[in-house]
């Protein structure tokens, strides 16, 4: 959840309780979110399913903790078509499905051909679309992000100034790579980073998956994306929380391994 109020002391008086107006209505929108996937028939209820591609080798792709991911995505989209949603035509087994994704774009993107990358992205966003959200983002913390990244849209996973989308779509289920956090060469070095900013294409992919492809709901599949270890606080999340601007109010599933004590 996250704070909705706080008590400020004035002089002479008792405290007063101060409401936090962003907060509210971003916790109203959460709730909304919930309660609307709740109602929603699973035949109209849209998801989206993100791996992760720690590193930019393809050899990492759909790396996680504990889990075969590839072939619990399949496991998943074929429970989720049992119980009425609308996912396409599934991959028989988690090879086929790495298969599928290793002959489209993913992160790394580097001697592709923009025609391969045009033909195989899920979808690629124009700036100007970008551009949309990026307006609502705070001036403190649109300062950092164009202090480490540039203007928008930057330069990582961009083409033509379109920012790149890797992912499949099966019918109302996307299964995406979540994007990277830094260059190639330092990857591993800020994947964790508490003080780097997302990228323009990391806040483009969460826009679109809310606001393009309209996900009712993401699932981060396994242990651990990059997500929750963007800048800012772990806990009661304020709008400057680099967590928050991304994630945006859209409900987020996260089956998770927690296997060391670093994770606790």
């Amino acid at each position: 959840s996250v704070p909705f109020a706080y008590n400020e002391k004035r002089e002479g008086c008792k405290n007063d309780v101060v409401p936090l107006g962003d907060r509210i209505a971003h916790l109203t929108e959460l709730a909304e979110r919930w309660g609307k996937l709740h109602r929603l028939r699973n035949s109209e209820k849209r998801i989206a399913v993100l791996i992760y591609q720690k590193r930019f080798d393809l050899g990492r792709l759909g790396f996680a903790s504990g889990l075969d991911v590839m072939r619990s995505v399949v496991r998943l989209l074929q429970r989720l078509s049992v119980e009425g949603y609308n996912t396409g035509s599934i991959p028989s087994s988690g090879e086929e499905l790495l298969s599928l994704m290793l002959n489209r774009v993913t992160n790394y993107m580097e001697n592709m051909e923009s025609k391969f990358i045009r033909e195989t992205s899920a979808i690629l966003v124009k700036e100007s679309k970008y551009m949309e959200k990026y307006a609502r983002i705070s001036e403190f913390n649109r300062g950092r992000i164009e202090e480490c990244w540039g203007k928008p849209p930057g330069n990582i996973c961009v083409d033509n100034n379109e920012l790149v989308m890797p992912g499949i779509v099966f019918g109302n289920v996307l299964v995406g790579i979540q994007p990277a956090r830094a260059w190639d060469d330092q990857a591993d070095r800020l994947y964790h980073d508490p003080i780097l900013p997302p990228t323009h294409q990391f806040i483009a992919y969460y826009d679109w998956i809310k606001n393009g492809f309209k996900a009712d709901a993401v699932i981060h599949m396994g242990t651990h994306g990059s997500l929750e270890w963007l800048p800012g606080k772990n806990t009661g999340l304020s709008s400057k929380c680099y967590p928050d601007i991304v994630l945006d109010a859209l409900p987020n599933i996260y089956p998770y391994v927690v296997d060391n004590p670093g994770e606790g």
